[in-house]
């Protein structure tokens, strides 16, 4: 599965509706260039989105994902670049291809 919303793709993994094993990517609308972006992305997303689960862990699984390439930017290319999540936030690796 190709997630479209790091926000509430990592909630879904953490709260079991997605399984790690199953992501292929998330395509994020965030711009993190360095590891002080990350974490205060991270801090914030933690008092919203991440706040019922063990910092630690979102953090670990934050770190698997972008040490497996599977955390894409395209802003940090396009500072313009947006895509929309209504109609979902996650969608078929392979009907991602045929976009």
């Amino acid at each position: 599965m190709i997630g479209l919303s790091l926000s509430f793709c990592i909630r879904d993994i953490m709260a079991g509706k997605m399984l790690e094993a199953d992501v292929t990517k998330i395509i994020t609308n965030t711009s993190a260039r360095t590891e002080a972006d990350w974490d205060r992305l991270c801090a914030g997303y933690r008092q919203t989105y991440w706040r019922s689960f063990e910092a630690d862990a979102v953090i670990a699984l934050i770190q698997r994902l972008r040490a497996q390439g599977k955390i894409e930017q395209p802003r940090l290319e396009d500072p313009d670049h947006e895509h929309s999540i209504n109609a979902g936030v996650w969608m078929p690796a392979l009907e991602s291809h045929q976009r």
